[in-house]
């Protein structure tokens, strides 16, 4: 008896074990295929090299998340907090020279057990 229990609890956490990616959250708060509903944008676009460049955005989870800039091989990295509402909450940043600049905002999703930073939302920006 004792090892039909001790068999039926291994069973049970492997199953367990083998589900567990299946039923992490996906990015966006779930539903189809791992996308998500988040946005962001860019003001002004195009912008003024060495000008301030305002970030605005919803869909996010309410939880921090990273910011990554990227131009001319540069990226630059912060984080930015979340309104409960699920946007964007006084991002910003200062342009340098001329060109078009990648933003990419990423969240962390998951469970405590298994979680990933996943790309929530991505735009460019123009700058002259």
């Amino acid at each position: 008896m004792v090892r039909l229990v001790s068999l039926a609890a291994l069973v049970f956490s492997c199953a367990t074990l083998a589900a567990a990616p299946a039923l992490a959250g996906k990015p966006g708060g779930g539903g189809g295929g791992g996308t998500s509903n988040a946005t962001v944008s860019a003001s002004p676009n195009p912008a003024s090299a060495n000008s301030q460049v305002t970030l605005s955005g919803c869909g996010y989870a309410f939880a921090p998340a990273t910011v990554l800039i990227s131009h001319n091989g540069i990226t630059q990295t912060f984080m930015v907090s979340m309104c409960s509402s699920g946007c964007l909450d006084g991002a910003y940043f200062a342009t340098q020279e001329a060109g078009t600049y990648s933003i990419q905002v990423y969240q962390t999703v998951g469970t405590k057990r298994q979680t990933t930073s996943a790309l929530m939302a991505s735009t460019t920006l123009a700058v002259r």
